[in-house]
């Protein structure tokens, strides 16, 4: 089997899952998300799983892509160490 972290683009069911996980909010600039970002990109040897996707709008996914992601990527990383920090602090 292969593993998903060799798939470019997110499943329907994974995005779906990741933009109900992020209230359907771009975690970039809090417009409503339309589309799933991969915090480290893909070409640069990010996942494609839920814990390396956040929910984007098309604007600030187009904007990653022409400001070599060192803005977003910063915001994105500290974005999803915030959800694992909650996750780990109910248990």
């Amino acid at each position: 089997m292969t593993p998903v972290s060799r798939f470019r683009y997110f499943s329907p069911r994974l995005a779906a899952e990741i933009l109900k996980r992020d209230n359907y909010t771009c975690i970039y600039c809090g417009k409503p998300a339309t589309v799933v970002d991969h915090v480290v990109s893909w070409e640069l040897g990010g996942k494609t799983t839920k814990s390396n996707g956040v929910s984007c709008c098309k604007s600030c996914n187009k904007l990653k892509e022409s400001d070599s992601g060192s803005n977003y990527l910063v915001k994105g990383m500290t974005y999803i160490a915030g959800i694992s920090g909650k996750k780990k602090g109910k248990r």
